[in-house]
């Protein structure tokens, strides 16, 4: 946890006198001042007023700091970046991988030089998806568990499959896997060192039935992930009852990055907004987006039912070609909405996508860069948490008993 240390000295007169013009300024500017160190600190600021009007929560306030307008800008994205990397520095030493890794990720289109617009995107580590789980456990009662290393054998993650479906006592339970190496695909990360923490993670579903277990993968690559489909084959041979749900959409994101946040993102909001639900979470997705014309092929394997993307799961598709659907349009309500949340923060798919799109200066197609700034909100997220401990002695308990309790590796 950083600290600040202070020593008394004498106060030099130029500094008495800023003191002075600064107690003479009226009280709003001064709280204005703070509502804005608050906000790029990204702190709460429930209690703090600006001008007599509340002061924008944080991820407001980091989302008007990254668009300037309908533009992202690379200024303060650098300073975000720089603001990240310092406070992350502070516990380096006490872990085995970075928190954060930092990629520059070019987007479409040119700006007004003709230049390329980009954007750092800001990849979480095991640690920080972790906490992040957690985060999300203790405020929405939702459980996501974080593989950190490719398992080889398929009947070991058969078990651990069967292992979450029992303690999740009917609940369904978000998986973010590694899959197998993904060296042919174009999400594949190279990188010598920490190849598992580095490469592209696959975000699925399993809820337990009274025979066996669902599963909804909502990965967005191909080929799926060999692994996975090999231990459900195996589940499948040894009598259980196994139903597979996939994806049959377009590749929904843009660069070659942000997988991770995307994992954590849309487990989230299909686990939250089963809260709102319940049942069965394959029944569900069937009934209201599944693909009518599917025709399961005869024999021993698992034939996945393919579905449309959920509306409320459309906040993390930077790609237009991925929102096509026979069912789904711009002007649906997102949806998923803590069952606690007031009807002012319902928006439409629409309008979620307008707040978080720029436009480049050299064409008109727009850019969805919800997960760059959500990544950005993430990793601020966790460093508050982290640095909440009084001591390295209680952060590191507090990340022992998140491993323990994730018992995914």
């Amino acid at each position: 946890m950083r600290t600040q240390e202070s020593t008394a000295s004498p106060t030099p007169p130029n500094v008495e006198a800023s003191q002075q013009e600064v107690s003479a300024r009226p009280i709003t500017s001064n709280v204005n001042q703070i509502a804005e160190a608050f906000s790029r600190a990204g702190f709460s600021q429930s209690d703090v007023y600006c001008g007599g009007k509340p002061a924008p929560r944080p991820s407001e306030a980091l989302r008007r700091r990254l668009f300037d307008g309908h533009s992202l800008s690379e200024e303060e994205q650098a300073h975000i970046k720089q603001e990240i990397s310092n406070r992350a520095s502070a516990f380096r030493e006490h872990l085995d991988n970075p928190l954060f890794i930092f990629h520059t990720a070019m987007l479409p289109g040119l700006n007004k030089n003709g230049e390329r617009n980009f954007a750092f995107v800001t990849k979480p580590g095991h640690v920080a998806k972790l906490v992040l789980a957690d985060l999300y456990q203790n405020k929405y009662g939702i459980s996501i568990r974080v593989q950190h290393h490719a398992i080889e054998e398929e009947t070991h993650l058969a078990d651990l499959l069967l292992k979450n479906v029992a303690t999740a006592k009917g609940n369904p339970v978000g998986l973010i896997l590694q899959p197998q190496k993904l060296s042919h695909l174009r999400h594949a990360i190279k990188h010598a060192a920490d190849q598992d923490y580095m490469d592209h993670v696959s975000p699925v579903i399993v809820q337990g039935t009274e025979n066996g277990l669902d599963l909804i993968d909502l990965d967005m690559n191909e080929p799926s992930n060999f692994k996975l489909t090999n231990a459900l084959q195996y589940l499948k041979k040894q009598g259980y009852t196994i139903r597979k749900m996939e994806l049959n959409i377009p590749e929904r994101q843009s660069d070659l990055y942000s997988c991770h946040t995307d994992a954590v993102q849309i487990l989230k909001d299909a686990l939250v907004q089963y809260k709102n639900t319940g049942g069965n979470l394959y029944d569900s997705y069937w009934r209201e987006h599944g693909i009518s014309d599917f025709k399961p092929s005869p024999g021993e394997y698992i034939d996945p039912r393919p579905i449309e993307l959920p509306p409320h799961l459309q906040k993390t598709v930077q790609r237009s070609a991925a929102m096509v659907s026979t069912r789904m349009s711009l002007q649906q309500t997102l949806g998923s909405l803590a069952p606690s949340a007031t009807s002012s923060k319902s928006q439409t798919v629409g309008q979620h996508r307008e707040r978080f799109s720029f436009y480049p200066e050299i064409d008109s197609r727009p850019v969805n860069n919800f997960l760059v700034f959500k990544a950005y909100r993430n990793a601020f997220k966790v460093l508050s948490h982290l640095e909440s401990f009084p001591g390295k002695a209680e952060r590191m308990q507090y990340l022992q008993d998140l491993q323990k309790k994730n018992g995914f590796d």
